[in-house]
């Protein structure tokens, strides 16, 4: 009896963990969210088709190049076929026994190798190479695009949950500054105006807080969006590992980089993958 009763309680505890288990939140870092997100993200599968797409045009253009072989084969047979045939020679009519089989049989093969045909090969085949190398550029433009998006979604992730935080510290101070002005007021030490003046001011903080996890939760969404996954998910976001400031030598690095507004635009023409890619479309 004893040993039934350990067998039960032991279910009960593996089962209320796991339950416990499945309904905690998958923590994600920022590494994990790019992981994500270049798995994931709609643009960046679409992409991915449109290269796959660009690359069989690239193999169809270059079977233009190819001989062209075809081989075609047939069977028929004639039912109930006749076991004589009827001839007549000079008014005389004789009869012949048929030597045919009722099975025929035929096949063919055609070889054809086009030598010239007006440059026109060789135009389709360049066409196919630019649009390829477009997509590939387009390809890599979106990754950078999509990190980009995760690194400003998350960055805001951050933020608000921060903020959030700080809500919900106010409204618990707020909380026990009430109690502690409703038990002067009991003691008879202030008056009823400062109990109005603090719940009023408790109130202001509540708004604050729900308008705070209101826009916590909007950036969640956001980023998990951008991630390719359901904005409805149960996620959280750890903030291991990010920087929190910005030393004087980066920032003086990175002016040192582009220092002037023409040398960044030059600097953007040169190495921007969407800038490439529309100039393969426009060849």
């Amino acid at each position: 009896m004893k040993k039934t009763i350990l067998v039960i309680l032991l279910l009960f505890a593996v089962t209320v963990a796991n339950a416990q288990y499945k309904g905690m939140p998958k923590i994600f870092t920022l590494k994990d969210c790019i992981n994500t997100a270049l798995k994931n993200n709609p643009e960046v599968l679409l992409s991915g088709a449109r290269i796959d797409a660009a690359n069989a045009d690239i193999k169809g253009a270059f079977g233009q190049y190819l001989p062209n072989l075809s081989v075609n084969g047939g069977y028929s047979r004639h039912l109930n076929p006749s076991d004589s045939i009827n001839a007549s020679y000079g008014g005389v009519s004789m009869k012949f026994a048929n030597p045919s089989s009722p099975n025929s049989y035929n096949m063919n093969a055609n070889l054809g190798w086009t030598i010239f045909d007006g440059f026109s090969r060789g135009e389709y085949y360049s066409q196919a190479q630019d649009r390829f190398r477009s997509a590939n550029l387009d390809a890599d433009y979106i990754d950078n695009k999509i990190v980009r998006d995760v690194y400003r979604s998350f960055i805001d992730v951050v933020k608000k949950k921060k903020i959030l935080e700080a809500r919900a510290e106010n409204m618990k101070l707020g909380e026990k500054e009430l109690e502690r002005i409703k038990a002067q007021k009991e003691a008879g030490i202030i008056s009823i105006g400062a109990v109005y003046s603090q719940e009023a001011d408790l109130g202001n903080k509540e708004f604050e807080l729900i308008n705070a996890e209101n826009e916590f939760n909007v950036s969640k969404a956001l980023l998990l969006t951008v991630m390719g996954m359901n904005p409805n998910a149960s996620a959280d976001f750890s903030d291991l590992g990010l920087l929190t400031e910005v030393s004087d030598v980066d920032v003086l690095r990175f002016r040192n980089s582009i220092s002037e507004y023409s040398r960044a635009i030059d600097f953007a023409l040169d190495n921007r993958d969407d800038f490439k890619s529309t100039q393969y479309s426009i060849q």
